[in-house]
């Protein structure tokens, strides 16, 4: 018996750590997702900041190897940065970036 290749949209595989699509991110629990069908990935939402998080696969992201896989944005933002507050492919320093934030006092 043959097994069944599941097969996952492009917003469902951006949230696996890499394109084997083994493993899903360990995303944490209090981010809400908040993606959105016209968006190119999905994103979540922590007290004020967006996380964006592309697909693992480089050949996958619209803009192909010069991006970086997770970008931070201040959510009040959405649609008008041109920079994002990090841009990294590691998930660990975005999680720290975001709790770093929420412990300093907001603009």
């Amino acid at each position: 018996m043959t097994k069944t290749k599941v097969q996952y949209s492009h917003f469902e595989e951006c949230l696996f750590t890499n394109k084997d699509l083994k493993t899903k991110l360990a995303i944490p629990m209090f981010w809400e997702d908040i993606s959105y069908g016209n968006d190119v990935c999905p994103s979540f939402a922590y007290k004020g900041y967006q996380i964006w998080i592309d697909h693992p696969d480089f050949e996958q992201r619209e803009n192909g190897l010069d991006v970086k896989r997770f970008h931070v944005t201040r959510e009040k933002d959405y649609g008008e940065i041109d920079v994002p507050l990090l841009e990294t492919d590691n998930f660990d320093m975005v999680k720290k970036l975001i709790q770093m934030l929420n412990k300093q006092p907001r603009e």
